[in-house]
């Protein structure tokens, strides 16, 4: 009986001292795991700011390579039309220079006639 007066109040102790340990231990466990969910949500907004920075910044280089596109593009027919307009000139003068030609020859032509 003694005994059993004793052991009562140590299998009591220990069972209450291990549903302590399972439930501080579980309790421990939910801690880190909403600490690690924290942590992991605090990353994921961290990535998602950084994500949208390099997207803007992407768009802001997209908006400057367009613009830069129009201008080159506006550049380009104006030396063409410049290009097709200095191509007439060449060819207007070629015919002067053509017709020179012929006047000079005839007028060579002419002064060993008269000689």
């Amino acid at each position: 009986m003694e005994a059993l007066q004793i052991l009562i109040p140590v299998i009591t102790a220990l069972v209450t001292a291990i549903f302590t340990f399972v439930a501080t231990r579980s309790t421990n466990r939910k801690d880190v795991t909403i600490s690690d969910r924290k942590a992991l949500s605090e990353d994921e907004k961290a990535f998602r700011l950084e994500l949208k920075e390099i997207i803007n910044s992407y768009k802001t280089d997209l908006e400057e390579a367009r613009e830069e596109i129009r201008v080159l593009s506006e550049e380009v027919a104006q030396l063409h039309k410049t290009n097709l307009e200095l191509t007439l000139e060449n060819k207007r003068l070629q015919v002067k220079v053509d017709d020179l030609r012929v006047e000079l020859q005839s007028f060579r032509g002419g002064q060993h006639e008269m000689d």
